[in-house]
């Protein structure tokens, strides 16, 4: 089955790893948002496409409600997704989703090592093409994009 997807641009990448590296946003693991309250404190952390989400403007508490307990990981250890995929983040496959929620909780890539990962893949990306990590040589791959059949 093919994943079918607009991809998201180069120019839309580079706005995200800009923000990314910009330390505006605290970086979290398992969940698109995560707030936790720490003594008095709240602490919100994203995931990378979290920030991208918040990046591009799109309101995790309207539009998805609860968004803070979105999740990647579940009790298995397994990505996945909410059902109603943000729209910021479908302009990227869903084997490219998996694996930035791969490089940012399993890997514990920071945002600076994921951002260079998407500036380096971005061509690839915005002509539709996918990325996903190589745990034999511990790096990041770009896969060959699949064209449709002749009918």
């Amino acid at each position: 089955m093919t994943d079918t997807f607009t991809p998201t641009t180069e120019a839309e990448i580079a706005v995200w790893t800009t923000g990314l590296r910009s330390k505006k946003y605290e970086q979290g693991m398992g969940r698109l948002r995560r707030i936790e309250q720490i003594g008095l404190a709240t602490k919100v952390g994203y995931c990378c496409l979290g920030a991208k989400c918040v990046i591009e403007g799109f309101d995790l508490d309207t539009a998805i409600p609860g968004s803070a307990g979105l999740f990647w990981a579940d009790s298995g250890g397994l990505s996945s997704l909410p059902s109603d995929i943000p729209a910021p983040i479908q302009g990227l496959s869903a084997t490219t989703r998996s694996t930035l929620a791969e490089l940012n909780d399993g890997q514990s890539y920071d945002f600076e090592a994921i951002a260079d990962v998407l500036d380096e893949h971005s061509a690839h990306l915005a002509a539709g093409g996918s990325i996903q990590f190589d745990y034999a040589s511990e790096t990041v791959v770009a896969l060959p994009i699949s064209t449709p059949l002749a009918a």
